[in-house]
């Protein structure tokens, strides 16, 4: 009877294991559904799972906290690295190769974020072909938000609207303009003259062809925001005062810097392509300096104006 009574003691154990075994399997599986589920979530999301504590398990709220913070430490590692690729471009240890060396100078003109943002989103370039430009433009755009945050260079456009003192006359579809002092500095939306732009082409053309020709104007990206029209781009800029020059005046001074061919408001040679060039947008300042604002540069390409130019796939090499 002892003997029986042991073995009954021992199947009893072996049926418990077997459960608690079974048990430990499906909390297994349980656990995996509920790590997928949150993985698949937004930030945002997440937060509103751990506000709404009445309507969600306590270990669901943990691994939401779990799941924010794994996202948090693989951003910062991912944004380390673009800091330090960043630094050694702009210290001269690492070079991008995009575009010619005089406007791939004006990257780095552009500031520290503007080579970041580079960085971040350059490589992008290299699978351009598995996307349409709208799935490329939402994807840049994201990645670039993201970092701001991350960052803290994202403006709240209605902090922006109550603080910041706009001096524009609000005709222009592309910026809004904000005085301070010495410097502007402007709310870009990068696509409002061309709705095939991309963040990354705005950067190479915008910012940083600019700044390669025009200097003495330069943009420093300080950040990115939204408006109701989508997503823009922060940009400093020094605050130039001076007299508008005519369009000879214009076609001149485009002479002079290498630019011989010209049609209307556009100016160009065998590398480089600058539109909007009309009177408003070049002034003179008192000791004759040459001011160009706000033109619309770009490379020209073969199959632009027969040029001899081209965008370079994306690539960061140590010098």
């Amino acid at each position: 009877m002892e003997r029986n009574n042991g073995i009954l003691m021992d199947n009893a154990e072996k049926r418990k294991k077997q459960r608690t075994g079974q048990e430990d399997v499906q909390d297994n599986e349980r656990l995996k559904r509920v790590k997928q589920f949150l993985s698949e979530k937004t930030d945002e999301e997440l937060f509103q799972i751990i506000k709404q504590k009445n309507e969600y398990q306590e270990f669901v709220i943990y691994h939401s906290i779990q799941e924010l913070n794994k996202r948090k430490d693989e951003r910062e590692r991912r944004y380390s690295s673009i800091r330090a690729e960043a630094k050694g471009v702009i210290q001269g240890r690492k070079r991008i190769f995009r575009l010619p060396e005089q406007a791939e100078s004006g990257r780095k003109i552009g500031g520290t974020r503007n080579v970041e943002a580079s960085c971040l989103i350059g490589r992008q370039n290299k699978t351009d072909k598995t996307y349409s430009t709208r799935e490329l433009k939402t994807l840049q755009e994201q990645k670039l938000e993201e970092w701001a945050k991350h960052e803290k260079i994202w403006f709240s456009h209605d902090d922006i609207r109550k603080t910041w003192q706009r001096i524009d006359d609000g005709s222009s579809a592309e910026a809004e303009v904000y005085d301070f002092g010495s410097y502007v500095r402007k709310v870009f939306h990068y696509d409002a003259i061309d709705n095939n732009y991309t963040p990354m082409g705005f950067i190479d053309n915008r910012i940083s062809i600019h700044n390669g020709l025009f200097p003495e104007t330069k943009y420093e990206l300080v950040g990115a925001t939204k408006t109701y029209k989508g997503f823009a781009f922060v940009l400093e800029q020094p605050y130039i005062e001076g007299i508008q020059l005519t369009e000879g005046e214009i076609e001149t001074f485009m002479e002079s810097i290498g630019f011989p061919n010209h049609a209307g408001i556009y100016h160009w040679n065998n590398i480089i392509i600058v539109g909007d060039m009309h009177t408003k947008n070049v002034l003179k300042g008192k000791d004759g300096t040459v001011f160009v604002i706000d033109p619309v540069p770009r490379l020209n390409t073969p199959d632009d104006m027969c040029g001899k130019s081209k965008y370079l796939p994306f690539k960061i090499v140590d010098v």
